[in-house]
């Protein structure tokens, strides 16, 4: 299997991989053929994403490292691999990142299932902790706890 070329700059990269959780990138990581030194290839000014820039076969791949989960980090992030990756054609959303495909099918989505969808609906409607779950009720700074 033919390996791509070292991109020239940040325009030959078209494939862009988001892992909310470190597990999940350092699956993608272990499927990249060749890494490439991303201080050479760099980033937009102000944009405060971690990146692993890389090739599977020939296509350049950009692998974005969150800083966490949640929807305001996904926005920022996404945001910010547009301006340093101009040219992205096709971006996916490795692991759970606390999101379902929307749909009508009542079939049950389980680890390990490769879903491809058009867009995302929240699934996450809170947060795990020791004492119990902590549950969101939809309304901008409201939780309550399930103990």
């Amino acid at each position: 299997m033919a390996s791509a070329p070292p991109p020239r700059d940040r325009g030959d990269f078209e494939i862009a991989v988001t892992c909310a959780l470190s597990l999940e990138a350092k699956c993608v990581y272990d499927a990249l053929d060749k890494i490439w030194d991303d201080k050479k290839y760099g980033k937009a000014p102000n944009d405060d994403n971690a990146y692993t820039l890389g090739v599977i076969s020939e296509h350049h791949v950009v692998l974005v490292h969150m800083p966490g989960m949640g929807t305001i980090r996904a926005a920022y992030a996404a945001g910010h691999l547009k301006m340093s990756f101009p040219h992205i054609k096709l971006a996916l959303v490795v692991g759970i990142c606390g999101g379902m495909p929307r749909g009508t099918s009542n079939e049950e989505i389980v680890l390990g299932n490769v879903v491809i969808s058009k867009a995302l609906i929240r699934y996450d409607f809170g947060k795990q902790y020791p004492h119990g779950v902590q549950e969101e009720d939809g309304r901008a700074g409201h939780s309550r706890s399930t103990e």
